[in-house]
């Protein structure tokens, strides 16, 4: 996800000259930009030779989930942002410059970057799943209910009433899967990334400013800003998709990568073999492999 670090500078004053000025790309250009100078260690992985269960990429720092429960991160570690937590646990979000995880026993904790919005002050209660985005992170509760902290500049953690079996953050926006199937969406809409499409869903991966979906015939549905081709999901069958910045990477029904929008670094020229899970951020993506190894790519 994109950088937080304007959030020194009045981040509001930033963001609403930037969305006047130009929508998301001011916005993304913005953040991107300190980010870039200010922590530019990149969060290209080594390969550890553990096996991992899955892995969740940020802005310039990324961790994953080791089958033991433990969690590995790497890049650069502002504020403790690559710091692993002690513990084990069951899910791993990494958003833009913090981390949120899912304990085994359904609590929260949320650690790096600035709490300058809460959003590293998860609530009570357990939950079944998590997302982080920019400055704000969503979670579904035990009770399918959806709770949000951190920024609601845009009210983006103004969740919606209802059951849900999944949620996924975005920049300023986030979008949930309801028990039947449907996506829901909030937040901000600039770039229309809260026109879901109709239809009914198994997954949704949210991006800064776009999102993809795998519906229940195994295609892809793409929706919001489509500046970098973000929105050309490939045609085929997957089993899960993520989306970051510019692209969106998805797994295949045979177990292979795809990725699609903006190739600027590199980002297309995906590892051979077959994976479990894909992760997307703002300058690299990893995956995990059915052997449980991880590889990343820029």
């Amino acid at each position: 996800m994109i950088s937080q670090t304007f959030s020194q500078v009045s981040n509001k004053s930033i963001l609403d000259q930037a969305r006047r000025m130009m929508g998301s790309v001011g916005i993304l250009v913005i953040c991107l930009t300190f980010g870039l100078l200010m922590f530019s260690t990149s969060a290209k992985a080594a390969a550890t030779g553990k096996e991992m269960s899955m892995v969740s990429v940020g802005d310039f720092h990324s961790c994953a989930l080791q089958t033991d429960g433990t969690i590995e991160c790497w890049g650069g570690d502002f504020k403790g942002r690559a710091t692993a937590l002690d513990g084990t646990f069951t899910q791993i979000s990494s958003g833009s410059k913090h981390n949120c995880a899912l304990a085994t026993d359904g609590t929260v904790e949320c650690w790096g970057g600035y709490n300058n919005y809460g959003q590293l002050a998860a609530p009570s209660g357990t939950f079944t799943q998590i997302s982080s985005g920019f400055f704000h992170n969503c979670g579904v509760q035990t009770d399918g209910t959806i709770a949000c902290w951190g920024s609601s500049y845009y009210d983006q953690t103004n969740a919606p009433t209802g059951t849900f079996t999944q949620v996924s953050v975005g920049g300023v926006h986030s979008c949930g899967l309801e028990i039947d199937g449907t996506i829901e969406c909030w937040g901000w809409n600039g770039e229309g990334q809260l026109n879901a499409p109709s239809g009914t869903f198994t997954q949704i991966g949210s991006g800064d400013f776009h999102s993809c979906a795998v519906s229940t015939d195994g295609t892809i549905a793409c929706w919001g800003d489509e500046l970098w081709g973000q929105l050309d999901a490939p045609a085929g069958k997957f089993t899960q998709v993520s989306a970051g910045s510019f692209h969106s990477c998805a797994v295949k029904i045979d177990s292979t990568l795809i990725c699609w929008g903006d190739n600027g670094k590199g980002t297309f020229d995906i590892p051979t073999g077959t994976f479990t899970q894909v992760s997307v951020g703002s300058n690299q993506s990893c995956g995990v492999q059915t052997d449980g190894t991880m590889v990343c790519w820029e």
